[in-house]
């Protein structure tokens, strides 16, 4: 008899056991920090925790936090403490009134016409990879494809948002700030998930910030010169 496919997960298993499991792997596990009971029930407490973390898998109840209309569920202060450094108090981030009045300045640019108008945009930085793509595989270049991704990447938000395109060498500085970002970012250490105290201030490590810094320059610099194009 064929047994069924299951795809790569970690094993369920009991809250301490979980919580043993990370520690021995390291902190970039943090899946198998789940006990059996966060497979099995629609809403549970993730282990022992000063957070009190909760886990939830009942849709109607998951879709309650995520909108949140008594404005009882503020966002994380983990995420909160790791993106603050790099989008500032931006939607992103925010909550409550300022959140509100930052989505009423952002709505405009989800309209259908603007969708239509920044489509455009974006098949055109598709099809130029394209291009670039078809050389290096014709001339048989070994190139990163997670990096090639984040160049496009880079190159839509650039054109879609400042009507130009990005260098591809500041979209490959802007990944290599990413990385590092991505990297040493504190925001779900584990010591600090299980034992930390909430709403404490989250302290960045200089590498963090510094990347931040190289990944808010273009974006600075093109503003800068667009208005300056405009004037």
């Amino acid at each position: 008899m064929t047994s069924l496919y299951r795809p790569p997960a970690p094993q369920p298993t009991t809250p301490i056991r979980s919580l043993i499991r990370v520690i021995k792997r390291g902190e970039g596990d943090l899946l198998s920090l789940l006990p059996i009971e966060a497979y099995t029930r629609p809403m549970t407490h993730l282990g022992y925790s000063r957070r009190s973390i909760v886990l939830i898998n009942d849709p109607e109840t998951a879709r309650d936090v995520l909108t949140d209309p008594l404005e009882i569920f503020p966002k994380n202060d983990l995420m909160v403490g790791a993106l603050a450094p790099l989008v500032g108090d931006s939607i992103f981030v925010s909550s409550g009134e300022t959140w509100r009045r930052q989505r009423a300045m952002i709505d405009p640019a989800f309209s259908h016409m603007r969708i239509n108008r920044a489509f455009v945009s974006m098949v055109a930085a598709v099809d130029d990879y394209e291009t670039v793509l078809d050389r290096r595989a014709g001339a048989g270049d070994v190139f990163s494809l997670d990096l090639a991704m984040s160049e496009l990447t880079a190159d839509i938000i650039c054109r879609t948002i400042f009507s130009k395109s990005l260098g591809s060498q500041t979209a490959r500085d802007v990944f290599d700030a990413f990385s590092e970002f991505e990297r040493s970012v504190a925001s779900v250490n584990l010591s600090q998930l299980i034992f930390g105290r909430p709403w404490a201030d989250v302290r960045q490590p200089a590498s963090v910030l510094a990347a931040c810094e190289r990944i808010r320059r273009p974006a600075i610099l093109s503003t800068v010169r667009l208005s300056a194009v405009r004037s």
